[in-house]
């Protein structure tokens, strides 16, 4: 498998290439085009659910292209709603093991402690369990000292639905093989720079992630949020079940 050196990441986080370029800010003026008094409302109502960093992350599984019965190359998405600061993964299998294992790695990357998540009662990150109202998720979480809630009626929930949009959505071309897998990390690597450092946001009231990270006291200086990610992040052998 190929390999991605900081150096590769720092290359693509300055120096991007035009159609990547060109992509961001496509996907950064969808947002930006919402009126000022809607994001006046986002924001206020962000700060009541989430008034501090880690007090509610939304989790996010999407599929990059279709898959076969073994392997669907995926990137699990975590977004503090707060910040909007977010760390994502790639994956070979859209799995409730893959899932598992991305709660371990937002919990590593976050520069806070997270304190509560969401997802969608359903997909990857929903496994009922018995009895009838538990499932197995949500007791994973509880292992890591985090609620867990679900959203079942998602058109429901305004936050879900702001950060829906800022996830990460490439796209596997083809069979998945090492080139493949190292173009979609450069790609991802370049987005979550951009996201995290760079993307004004209506709904932070203009701010960046950063720069709304950086109004809490202790988390001030912090000058990039650059979440490791490199191929070993792609494996081939898809995680053994829990």
């Amino acid at each position: 498998m190929a390999t991605v050196s900081k150096t590769d990441t720092n290359i693509l986080n300055t120096e991007p290439t035009s159609e990547r370029v060109s992509a961001l800010h496509t996907l950064w003026s969808a947002l930006s085009g919402a009126g000022s008094s809607r994001a006046k409302r986002r924001t206020l109502a962000i700060d009541a659910t989430a008034p501090e960093p880690g007090s509610l992350v939304y989790l996010f599984a999407e599929k990059l292209a279709p898959g076969s019965d073994e392997l669907n190359p995926s990137v699990f998405s975590a977004i503090d709603a707060c910040t909007h600061l977010q760390v994502a993964r790639l994956y070979v299998t859209w799995t409730f093991a893959s899932a598992v294992d991305f709660l371990s790695f937002a919990c590593e990357q976050f520069p806070f402690e997270i304190r509560r998540v969401r997802t969608l009662a359903s997909g990857p990150f929903f496994r009922p369990t018995t009895p009838e109202g538990n499932h197995e998720f949500a007791r994973i979480a509880r292992d890591h000292g985090i609620s867990h809630s679900l959203i079942t009626d998602d058109p429901g929930d305004e936050l879900y639905q702001v950060l829906s949009k800022l996830v990460f959505r490439g796209i596997f071309e083809g069979q998945v093989d090492p080139q493949a897998e190292l173009r979609a990390v450069k790609a991802l690597a370049d987005f979550l720079f951009f996201h995290n450092n760079k993307r004004s946001l209506p709904s932070l009231g203009g701010k960046t992630p950063l720069q709304k990270l950086n109004s809490f006291a202790g988390h001030d200086r912090l000058r990039y949020f650059d979440p490791f990610v490199s191929p070993p992040m792609l494996t081939r052998q898809p995680p053994r079940e829990t």
